[in-house]
């Protein structure tokens, strides 16, 4: 998906209306997975995303978010894997340059007073699929807001890894994702 594309979208979509915008610190920001390979931990993160987010705790119906990771700025405690996971049949970067999670309109859903459930499309390797995030969301200041959350992703959805890694024996198919976004208006 194009990444102007979304922007437009993101910014020109009457169900976002009054809801305040907040830019991504990326410096500040965070987003890291730990899976299992071969009966190892493997964990790791993305040195390179965006983000853009609509949000108002007292109008959740008009909150958004989108979340664009650069797939080739994947790095690991372990070069090898590093050297693994950007071609195919992994993330295949070269191809799908983007992973990006977009929120569903509506999709923000208070569980108590800063945390939420939040559902949505995560597309991987040109391949679309629905995931449930759980997030806690805290104004620092009125300038500042910090989203934590997590979500775990099968990586068999998205057609990561295949033929002889291909395996849920040999790789688990859960990845945890976790992220700490900071954003200010």
């Amino acid at each position: 998906m194009n990444k102007i594309f979304l922007t437009i979208v993101f910014l020109l979509c009457p169900f976002l209306a009054n809801a305040t915008d907040w830019q991504l610190l990326q410096s500040d920001s965070a987003i890291h997975f730990s899976s299992w390979q071969e009966n190892q931990a493997v964990t790791g993160y993305f040195s390179n995303f965006s983000s853009q987010l609509r949000f108002d705790e007292t109008n959740l119906n008009h909150a958004a978010i989108i979340i664009s990771v650069d797939t080739a700025s994947v790095v690991t405690a372990y070069q090898p894997i590093n050297a693994l996971l950007t071609p195919s049949p992994w993330l295949n970067a070269q191809i799908f340059p983007e992973a990006i999670f977009e929120s569903t309109p509506k999709s923000f859903k208070k569980i108590n007073q800063h945390n939420y459930q939040l559902t949505g499309t995560l597309y991987i390797s040109n391949v679309a699929a629905p995931i449930t995030a759980y997030l806690t969301v805290e104004k620092l200041s009125e300038k500042q807001l910090v989203v934590k959350g997590h979500t775990l992703i099968k990586r068999s959805q998205f057609g990561v890894e295949k033929g002889a890694w291909g395996s849920t024996g040999t790789s688990k198919d859960d990845v945890k994702v976790e992220f700490n976004l900071l954003y200010h208006s």
